[in-house]
């Protein structure tokens, strides 16, 4: 099992594949843990109390929206406390002015791309972003033992 691995949150299957293939083609050997509901990522996240790299989310999802997912998940104490990284991928995000994703409280807000280079692309910024958010949280909370631990 991958220390960090990236949770891929999309009620569209074929859009996980598209995202968790973009990884692969930038040379990510972190496992992609995809799920076409909300529900199911919960679930996942709940059992495991696995510590992802970062977790991906489209926004209109059924059922249970990305950013009702998000909240769901800043609501439960475990992971509050982790402070995992979280992006929205959204079909609309270039309509969003910057008050409003700022209001969103996630690491960014990505328009979904119309190529698969330009997922690569958005795959590399969302891995820095990550990455910058993995290590920032472990200086600033003066866990050495969590800087030492192989992210990729």
């Amino acid at each position: 099992m991958n220390i960090y691995p990236i949770v891929i949150v999309d009620d569209d299957e074929d859009e996980i594949s598209v995202i968790a293939d973009a990884f692969s083609e930038i040379g990510l050997k972190n496992e992609c843990h995809c799920f076409a509901s909300p529900f199911s990522a919960l679930d996942y996240l709940y059992k495991t109390k696995v510590d992802p790299l970062i977790i991906i989310c489209d926004m209109k999802m059924h059922g249970l929206s990305g950013i009702d997912f998000r909240n769901v998940l800043c609501e439960t104490a475990f992971f509050s406390k982790k402070n995992i990284p979280f992006v929205f991928l959204s079909g609309f995000a270039d309509t969003f002015s910057a008050e409003m994703k700022q209001a969103l409280q996630s690491q960014g807000v990505f328009q979904k791309p119309d190529t698969i280079a330009e997922y690569d692309i958005i795959a590399r910024k969302i891995i820095d972003i990550a990455i910058a958010h993995k290590f920032f949280s472990a200086t600033a909370n003066g866990n050495s033992q969590e800087m030492n631990k192989p992210i990729l």
